[in-house]
């Protein structure tokens, strides 16, 4: 089987790779992703290098965002998705795949409309508990919609709903990873935090760090993945400087990192006491998955709300806490992460306890019903 996959939601569709080189190592991949996250910024997406690491040959591809658009400027959004079709059907005639595969983000809907053109198979696959805005206009040209979560069903057609949970990368569970080469010898004693805003880094959350870090630094010893450059803020080089006007004591308490590679991740989620986050679907399945007790600050201004709606998933649960980023500020951040230490072990607890609502075999369900898309 060839597959063409577009960038989205990037970790479940390695996540499904991973699996396919393992159980079906004849099946080939196309990776159609993004050189840049947000263009407009600059800010380099880590698609390419995470994929082409895989031996999976990829393809820069662009698409307009359609959702959130001015009137005005809608007739121009218009010509550009026509553009994008004509190049899905350039590269699908190209590449010649049995299937087109879709982790959801506007990336997939042109490729979505020329597959069907073609007579080539569309599946999509939804990570959130609600329904994107990209993955609704997928689904109306695709053969199935596969879901992570129940209560996502009613934002797609009813007939072409099938629930597989979501892929998880299954190098995060390695038993014993190496650690990170950029860490001391030595640890720490405090308990470690791991801060991350997802593969894009939190412009958000890295501000709050920043002026909150001599206090954390208290009760915490930290690793911060802070998210690539941009054309307006170098994340890395603004914490480096703030580390670096730190007591000794505290920098080496402090360690910044644009990006984490799965390994790496893998140990710092065998030894992290507590996280803080965003609440990307993908991040709060992970976290449930090993088990990591965090607080949240989700995205406001998410589709349907999404984030709040994942955050709340844990905190509901007992396994974690959840501020709005319209009541986040240093000393609020401070304040709740106290209370993450002191209560960490009921919220420990109860963060382990989720990990027996985990669907079954989520990537081979997944990549089961990809296998039966394909033959349709």
């Amino acid at each position: 089987m060839k597959v063409l996959i577009s960038g989205g939601h990037l970790t479940p569709a390695l996540a499904v790779i991973d699996y396919a080189r393992q159980h079906f190592p004849d099946d080939q991949f196309i990776f159609a992703g993004r050189i840049y996250s947000q263009p407009t910024l600059k800010q380099r997406s880590w698609e390419k290098q995470e994929v082409s690491k895989r031996g999976v040959t990829f393809v820069p591809f662009n698409a307009p965002k359609l959702d959130g658009q001015p009137v005005w400027k809608l007739p121009l959004t218009f010509i550009d998705l026509l553009a994008a079709i004509h190049r899905s059907r350039q590269l699908l005639a190209k590449y010649k795949p049995d299937l087109f595969f879709s982790f959801g983000g506007f990336l997939g809907l042109p490729f979505a409309i020329a597959a069907k053109t073609m007579g080539i198979p569309v599946l999509t696959h939804e990570q959130t508990r609600t329904g994107g805005v990209a993955n609704q206009w997928i689904s109306k040209f695709a053969t199935a919609v596969a879901i992570s979560f129940p209560e996502s069903e009613k934002y797609f057609p009813a007939k072409k709903v099938r629930f597989t949970g979501n892929p998880l990368r299954q190098s995060l569970f390695t038993a014993k990873p190496k650690t990170p080469a950029w860490l001391p010898s030595a640890m720490p004693t405090k308990p470690l935090l791991y801060i991350t805003g997802g593969n894009q880094g939190s412009q958000c959350i890295n501000i709050l760090v920043q002026e909150a870090l001599p206090s954390l630094l208290e009760d915490w010893w930290i690793i911060h993945q802070c998210g690539s450059p941009t054309n307006l803020m170098n994340y890395k080089k603004s914490l480096e400087k703030t580390r670096s006007n730190l007591p000794i004591a505290q920098q080496h308490l402090y360690f910044v990192r644009e990006w984490v590679t799965e390994e790496e991740l893998s140990w710092i989620y065998q030894h992290a006491s507590s996280v803080l986050t965003r609440s990307g679907a993908n991040t709060v399945s992970e976290l449930i998955a090993v088990g990591l007790p965090a607080l949240f600050i989700p995205l406001p201004q998410a589709h349907h709300d999404e984030q709040r709606l994942n955050a709340e998933v844990m905190a509901d649960a007992g396994a974690g806490l959840i501020l709005s980023q319209r009541e986040a500020s240093a000393e609020t951040l401070i304040d709740a992460l106290k209370i993450m230490k002191k209560k960490h072990k009921a919220l420990k607890r109860h963060a382990v306890s989720l990990q027996e609502a985990i669907p079954e075999n989520p990537t081979a369900k997944l990549y089961e019903l990809a296998q039966s898309v394909a033959q349709t």
